[in-house]
């Protein structure tokens, strides 16, 4: 996750997917801290895990990670990024709303997703940081994302 925002700017988010050897790690009962630092700044903020709740009816999160779990004929996800109407397809919605979810499919995000929504102090001062994710475990273990370097944030200045 590399990202560059405008100073000040607090719309969107910032995203990710933890995994461990390419396989996304569950994050059942687990608190995470998104971490942004560059000399003379630290930011630690409670972040969120995104819930891998079963949905059969509902709106979809765009940019959010999906895999259609059961496929019921009728239903139709194709207009939200799926690339098919089957079981087992993964897509990243590109809209909210299916253009038919009245049938009864299951559809679940996927796992190891997370993100983070900027306040105006996060994004007051412009530069460029390093970030990380760091999850504590239930049983206090704590391993932080990516585990082999950092993300970086770049914060430009705004004109305004």
């Amino acid at each position: 996750m590399d990202v560059s925002i405008k100073q000040h700017d607090t719309k969107g988010k910032f995203t990710d997917v933890l995994k461990v050897g390419g396989v996304a790690v569950d994050l059942t009962d687990c608190t995470l801290s998104f971490l942004m630092k560059k000399t003379g700044v630290a930011i630690r903020q409670a972040a969120v895990i995104v819930d891998t709740t079963p949905m059969t009816s509902g709106s979809l999160v765009a940019g959010r990670q999906y895999k259609i779990v059961t496929f019921v004929a009728g239903d139709d996800f194709s207009n939200v990024g799926a690339a098919s109407n089957a079981s087992g397809v993964t897509f990243t919605a590109t809209g909210t709303t299916p253009t038919t979810w009245t049938n009864g499919s299951t559809l679940q995000a996927l796992p190891g997703q997370v993100e983070y929504q900027p306040i105006a102090a996060d994004v007051a001062i412009k530069g460029l940081f390093k970030q990380e994710w760091e999850v504590v475990f239930p049983g206090g273990e704590i391993l932080t994302f990516p585990n082999d370097g950092y993300n970086t944030v770049n914060i430009w200045a705004d004109l305004g």
